[in-house]
């Protein structure tokens, strides 16, 4: 633009910018947004997994639970009685 002699404005530098844009989207190819029908998650997809999910939290939670009251036995034989 400068080295034309053409007056540097914001709207000619916003025209030019749509210009180049409108040249880059000609180049690229159109995004190929569908996916196949094997792929798409339903519904119930994400429904599934999240009990699943929550299922493993309550088993760990149990686990958790156990190990702590193990645990506890454990030391509470070797701590010297103190009153």
């Amino acid at each position: 633009m400068d080295t034309v002699g053409t007056p540097i404005t914001f709207d000619i530098v916003a025209h030019e910018a749509g210009e180049i844009e409108r040249l880059r989207a000609r180049e690229r190819p159109a995004p190929d947004s569908a996916v196949p029908d094997r792929q798409r998650a339903t519904v119930a997809s994400p429904r599934r997994r999240l009990g699943s999910a929550t299922e493993r939290i309550r088993h760990l939670d149990a686990d958790n639970q156990r190990f702590r009251a193990m645990l506890a036995e454990a030391l509470g034989g070797r701590r010297p009685l103190e009153r």
